[in-house]
């Protein structure tokens, strides 16, 4: 029974790892926005003003890569939950589970995060700027 647990105990630790990695890269890609809109040169046509839409998708993928990896990994871990003890060989190959990329791509939870986030940035682009004075009193 050792050597099941500590197999299981191996993709635990990865499982973990890409939970934490996935949360970190939606960290860094509200960051890496926000920089983008840090930079005062979001002109009608400026090809800089594509940037934050280019970073959002660019963390939906990481993040969906990330949480594909981790459905992956925990369909070993049922796997290797279900096997005899003297079926364990400590594989961590996952070529036997793989789920389909675009629907984690597509799965609720992104939505919740990233499409807010694109309406944010075009909402930021086409709306915000210079019309933002006009509410201040031109304080801004």
């Amino acid at each position: 029974m050792d050597a099941k647990l500590k197999h299981l105990e191996f993709i635990q630790n990865v499982i973990s790892r890409l939970s934490s990695k996935s949360f970190l890269s939606r960290g860094w890609g509200v960051t890496l926005v926000a920089a983008a809109f840090s930079i005062d040169s979001f002109d009608g046509g400026n090809v800089l003003t594509l940037l934050p839409y280019l970073l959002i998708i660019t963390f939906w993928v990481l993040d969906s890569h990330y949480l594909y990896l981790e459905t992956c990994f925990r369909s070993l871990y049922k796997n290797v939950a279900a096997r005899r003890e003297g079926d364990i060989d400590f594989s961590m190959d996952i070529d036997k589970h793989w789920p389909d990329f675009v629907c984690v791509l597509l799965r609720s939870h992104f939505w919740f995060f990233y499409v807010p986030a694109l309406i944010g940035v075009t909402f930021l682009i086409f709306w915000g700027g210079d019309q933002a004075c006009e509410f201040t009193g031109g304080a801004l």
